[in-house]
């Protein structure tokens, strides 16, 4: 059986409408979006691959299992590096494509496959409705996982800034007590942010998917 890869293509929305400023710090942030992101799944025995192009879009490839991690660490990552209002924050589409890879480059934006290909198309023909959609082998399970990613989005268009820093620590699913002994903040503070943000949901989700890929044997690594 050959190894399944996730590849994630995004773009940053209205990019042409941020202030100028913001546009030229806007490849750095995003690559130091995704060197956290590359050190936190280093330490779950995964590996993030990425590049930039054309300044507001992004290429990634991970390990199936931690696609919707780094889709939600990257959209946390923008709220993070440019603080503003929820409605009006700085914003990316995800198109996360699960399927197999026959060349990869060590610039992956000049690698070839299945999972390349779909991923590449699903954000060509992805809309504005929703800033996150997957495209797997199994189109049932490409349909609920689409339901529920519409239903993720919603919650993650309402992060603010402050609880879109909590998001590293609870991707790595660092508890309540950690986070505030880390942040300075009481274990009540912490506990009123993370159900204010909804986590409480995405956490089923995540697990969710996470089960959906261990059924289907998605993986880079085959035992």
């Amino acid at each position: 059986m050959e190894p399944v890869y996730a590849v994630l293509t995004g773009d940053i929305r209205n990019s042409t409408r941020m202030p100028e400023t913001d546009q030229a710090r806007l490849p750095q942030a995003l690559k130091l979006i995704f060197s956290n992101l590359s050190d936190q799944l280093r330490n779950k025995g995964s590996q993030l691959e990425s590049s930039i192009f054309r300044g507001d879009s992004f290429q990634l490839v991970t390990d199936p299992i931690a696609a919707i991690d780094v889709a939600l660490g990257i959209r946390a990552g923008l709220r993070a590096a440019f603080p503003a209002k929820a409605g009006t924050a700085i914003d990316c589409r995800i198109a996360i494509g699960i399927g197999t890879v026959r060349n990869m480059r060590e610039n992956i934006t000049e690698s070839s496959g299945e999972a390349f290909l779909v991923s590449g198309r699903l954000l060509e023909n992805m809309g504005k409705t929703f800033l996150m959609r997957i495209e797997t082998p199994h189109t049932e399970a490409t349909q609920q996982l689409n339901i529920l990613l519409a239903l993720c989005d919603v919650i993650v268009k309402r992060w603010t800034y402050r609880q879109a820093l909590l998001v590293p620590d609870l991707i790595n699913d660092a508890t309540q007590t950690g986070i505030a002994a880390t942040s300075g903040t009481s274990q009540a503070a912490v506990a009123s942010k993370i159900n204010a943000m909804g986590w409480q949901a995405i956490s089923q989700f995540r697990a969710h998917y996470t089960e959906i890929c261990r059924l289907n044997n998605w993986r880079i690594i085959n035992p």
